[in-house]
């Protein structure tokens, strides 16, 4: 039951940023304001840090109303995340990259502490959370030095064993929905209400994000938790690899050149090399005298030449899925990405239980 408290201490902590308005990226031109900005919130960022997050558990309450009231501790944490993520960016600007680490590991841990003991869209916010983690940690990859390194990969692997297995969560989710008597309405929002004139995406381009959305949500339950699965494979998939990928490069500065094989790794810098989720089988690596390629087959579990794309086109087949997969995104999805209108679905649609997903692989 102890549980219960660490996790209301996070959600009370992100409340305090409700009224603040993160910048949507950090360079040259804005540090300065950046700067300011992590100056107001670094209090509720220090806070967050001295929260056990380990022992963060959501409340789950087998009530048809729970949902309604929790979509807002959703919310407050995926806001949480950004000003995480917002640190980090500003940390790494300034140089101080292994501030910008530490704040990557609050990431992994902030991203245990959603899914745990939640629901279907707790564990998809948690994925969202983790990527936020991850990209942030792997562009800085080749700025950390030994030490730094040695920190995540602790810290990666204690992220996964903290990390509660997908199974228990989509058991509860079913316990939740046979218990709680929750059902569908029935009632349909008008397209027309949906529609922002103000979003960088043109009407055209909203309805077709809305129809994708509606056709989603349609897909047979089977289905879609196979859609789920894959996409928790997916998160753990992105940890291993940068847990590899750091290790490599720590093996490349002790001994001047890349491993012949990642089995090489263990034990001294690794005491276990982690397996690909999708084949349960070595990463594919691959490398020259002065770089390397790693990667995950994906779904499909079929080498695609380290053709590398998006979740999406990865999940479709035909593509590998690789640390850098987060700048591929907009060049290889059919669905353009629109965070404007992806946040005004969320807040205009929450009733959708699925949306989440939507959210973030239209993000990705």
């Amino acid at each position: 039951m102890t549980a219960l408290f660490p996790y209301r201490e996070l959600i009370e902590s992100s409340s305090r940023l409700a009224d603040v308005e993160l910048l949507v990226e950090v360079n040259q031109h804005c540090i300065a304001d950046a700067n300011v900005l992590l100056e107001r919130i670094d209090p509720v960022l220090e806070a967050t840090r001295e929260i056990a997050l380990q022992e963060c558990e959501v409340p789950v309450e087998f009530k048809p109303d729970f949902f309604s009231h929790h979509s807002d501790d959703v919310l407050k944490l995926n806001k949480l995340s950004s000003a995480v993520r917002f640190a980090s960016d500003v940390a790494a600007f300034n140089g101080d990259f292994d501030k910008a680490a530490l704040y990557g590991i609050v990431h992994l841990d902030l991203a245990n502490a959603t899914r745990r003991g939640g629901l279907i869209v707790d564990h998809l916010v948690a994925v969202a959370i983790s990527d936020r983690g991850v990209n942030a940690l792997r562009s800085l990859r080749n700025r950390f030095d030994e030490g730094v390194r040695g920190n995540l990969l602790a810290a990666l692997s204690r992220h996964e064993r903290e990390r509660e297995a997908h199974s228990e969560i989509v058991a509860r989710d079913a316990k939740w929905e046979a218990e709680s008597g929750c059902e569908d309405d029935g009632n349909e929002l008008s397209e027309d209400d949906l529609f922002d004139p103000d979003s960088e995406l043109s009407i055209e381009q909203q309805r077709d994000l809305v129809q994708f959305i509606k056709a989603f949500g349609n897909r047979p339950e089977a289905e879609m938790q196979a859609i789920y699965a894959d996409l928790d494979r997916r998160a753990l998939a992105m940890t291993r690899l940068l847990s590899v990928d750091l290790a490599i490069r720590s093996w490349k500065d002790r001994t001047g050149h890349y491993p012949h094989s990642i089995r090489e790794l263990e034990p001294d810098i690794l005491s276990s090399v982690p397996r690909d989720p999708f084949t349960d089988g070595d990463f594919i690596y691959r490398r020259s005298e002065d770089s390397f390629e790693l990667y995950s087959t994906g779904p499909d579990k079929t080498d695609s030449g380290g053709q590398f794309g998006c979740w999406l086109a990865v999940a479709s087949g035909g593509y590998d899925l690789c640390l850098d997969a987060f700048d591929c995104c907009l060049d290889c999805c059919a669905v353009e990405s629109g965070p404007g209108l992806i946040r005004r679905l969320w807040s205009r649609l929450w009733s959708w239980r699925r949306l989440d997903f939507v959210n973030n692989a239209a993000e990705q």
